[in-house]
């Protein structure tokens, strides 16, 4: 079992605070008793039966425990649903060498890349997406899919140490993508580059043509700022060791390269988006006037629901506290 809201699961710390506030109410309220008359005067005054209030804020307590939980969504079982999706048919090529983890943008260009994309994936409901991932060489991690939360995995994924190979290779990453796309596709083929641009291994501009000789068009998204930051190097604990540094022994400062983007775009038919920490926003509305596809159906595993089980207690538990009478006969 999962739960679809975990974060609602907080809200049990609040029952033991209720459980005391009874029992608190319930001992001043036999003090302000024997301040006021003595045992059998206490006994007329006071109208309730212990056992039957008790029984009633039990409910009470239980219906609140069971609405959480109801509210956290649990999730357990699979079932499978066929889909019927249309939209664009778009690739995210994220660079994951190790300027990606300057921090010109918080908290590093990589993270934040990998925030924005997952926004905007949620802004294209219908779409298909895939994912490569790239530094010295490029990978295949996710092929053209409609579920977004099985891509969304493959974007936790991406991290400099996936890839050992050193550098950047920008076309390795364009020629990677244009695998994941066949011609009996419909809608627009998109290839989004995600990157801070610092090319090491040719030019990517000859593969940007070649994509575009099969009808794919290359957007691209500068991550990090034109100041640019110093790219920090960990060990194998993830503990900061020192900043990257050139052959003069003066610390590298790694800065977009604005130049090559957008050049890049304009020889993939696309857009180069200056985004401080990859703005996808402008992007998305760039895609309104491409042809959008029918896919054919896909079937998507999923958990099922059973808040259901969780909820109806609850209700029952509430209506049979409000419904216990409390005064004596």
């Amino acid at each position: 079992m999962n739960w679809a809201r975990p974060i609602f699961l907080q809200f049990l710390w609040f029952v033991p605070l209720a459980i005391f506030f009874i029992f608190y109410r319930r001992q001043r309220n036999k003090k302000l008793l024997k301040k006021i008359a003595d045992l059998k005067l206490q006994k007329v005054i006071w109208k309730q039966d212990i056992r039957k209030s008790g029984l009633r804020e039990g409910l009470i307590v239980l219906s609140f425990i069971f609405l959480i939980l109801a509210s956290g969504r649990p999730r357990w079982g699979r079932e499978i649903s066929i889909t019927q999706a249309k939209g664009y048919n778009i690739v995210f090529a994220l660079d994951a060498s190790s300027s990606m983890l300057a921090e010109d943008v918080q908290p590093n260009r990589l993270q934040k890349a990998k925030e924005s994309i997952k926004v905007a994936i949620s802004q294209l409901p219908g779409s298909r997406f895939g994912l490569v991932a790239f530094s010295g060489e490029a990978y295949k991690l996710c092929p053209l899919t409609t579920d977004r939360n099985s891509f969304k995995l493959f974007i936790d994924l991406v991290e400099p140490n996936l890839i050992p190979s050193e550098g950047t290779d920008i076309g390795a990453s364009i020629r990677k993508s244009t695998e994941l796309f066949s011609d009996k596709m419909s809608g627009s083929k998109i290839i989004i580059l995600v990157t801070d641009g610092e090319n090491t291994r040719g030019d990517p501009r000859v593969d940007v043509l070649n994509a575009r000789k099969e009808r794919i068009k290359v957007f691209t998204i500068s991550a990090g700022t034109k100041e640019g930051a110093p790219i920090p190097r960990f060990d194998s604990t993830g503990k900061f060791v020192e900043y990257l540094k050139e052959d003069n022994e003066k610390t590298h400062i790694s800065i977009v390269n604005e130049d090559l983007l957008k050049s890049i775009a304009d020889a993939g038919d696309g857009a180069f988006l200056q985004g401080e920490g990859v703005e996808m926003g402008l992007l998305i509305r760039l895609f309104k006037g491409l042809k959008r596809g029918e896919f054919s159906r896909e079937k998507v595993e999923h958990y099922k629901e059973k808040y259901i089980f969780f909820l109806i207690p609850s209700l029952i538990f509430l209506i049979s506290g409000i419904l216990i009478e409390t005064g004596k006969r």
